[in-house]
């Protein structure tokens, strides 16, 4: 019969069974992510965490999202706001399609982006933090760019205009 990953954890010295009684507490006083509870308690060191989870769930870790990893067409194709709500991304690492995740046993959100994907993406586990900076670097705003480049033309182009008039 396989642990729990409450079990996981304090078997392997992640955390003691106090640090989840003061985490469970606060779950229930005001919701959220056990996991987050951890890291932000300093119970548990991030990297530490998702290298134990990864290992619970039998999926690769990430260490850190690269560029390479980071497809803007891929990115695209999910809206921003899911992303980071879930803390979530999809990239593509060793020539596979994965979906980056903080919390491998949080599930609605990986099935979502397996069918928005296609059901041949895999889970790997990254710690929160490098998830929300890689999306937060990598996520594609073209139209944000081309937007800013084009006022900053007009901006130009009417400086020199107010120029020319003095």
């Amino acid at each position: 019969m396989k642990k729990t990953i409450r079990e996981y954890l304090v078997d392997n010295k992640v955390i003691t069974s106090s640090d989840l009684t003061v985490c469970d507490a606060q779950l229930q006083e005001k919701g959220g992510s056990l996991f987050s509870c951890l890291v932000d308690k300093k119970f548990a060191d991030p990297t530490k965490l998702a290298k134990i989870l990864s290992d619970y769930a039998k999926v690769p870790f990430i260490e850190k999202i690269t560029e390479k990893m980071a497809e803007p067409a891929l990115l695209g194709k999910v809206p921003l706001q899911f992303l980071r709500a879930n803390v979530v991304m999809p990239i593509r690492y060793e020539g596979k399609l994965y979906i980056a995740v903080a919390d491998p046993t949080y599930f609605s959100p990986i099935d979502d982006l397996q069918l928005l994907l296609g059901n041949h993406a895999q889970v790997a586990v990254a710690t929160q933090k490098d998830i929300i900076d890689a999306i937060n670097r990598y996520y594609p705003l073209e139209g944000s760019k081309k937007m800013i480049e084009d006022l900053e033309e007009e901006a130009a182009e009417l400086e020199e205009v107010q120029l020319g008039q003095v």
